[in-house]
């Protein structure tokens, strides 16, 4: 039996981390962000963000938009911003019930934590 839409929820690690780094994409639309800045500023593992963000590059029509920083001769790595089709995505999650305020707590708890000074 063929399904006529896709239920929206918000429940697992994925849709978690997806949500957190469309979060801070969109909060700066015109800036390109690294998967390391990504990783710093939201805690989401750098190996999902580089998942994730070539999965949804790949997307026809792309959730996010890629581009090539450095040289592509030597070391280079690929930055990324939200796209339309990623923003459509974001203002109907919003408008579902997305639970934007957990993941912000979520994000400043790591942000504590990374930021805490240990003296040994």
């Amino acid at each position: 039996m063929r399904r006529l839409f896709r239920r929206q929820h918000f429940t697992g690690k994925y849709d978690s981390s997806k949500s957190k780094i469309f979060w801070l994409l969109q909060t700066e639309p015109d800036r390109w962000f690294s998967p390391s800045q990504i990783h710093w500023i939201t805690g989401v593992p750098v190996s999902t963000i580089r998942w994730q963000c070539r999965r949804l590059h790949a997307a026809r029509p792309p959730y996010i938009k890629r581009q090539v920083r450095g040289h592509l001769w030597h070391t280079y790595c690929y930055e990324y911003q939200l796209g339309a089709r990623g923003l459509r995505w974001w203002v109907n999650a919003l408008a579902s019930g997305m639970p934007i305020n957990q993941y912000l707590q979520e994000m400043a708890a790591y942000q504590q934590k990374r930021d805490e000074i240990k003296v040994i």
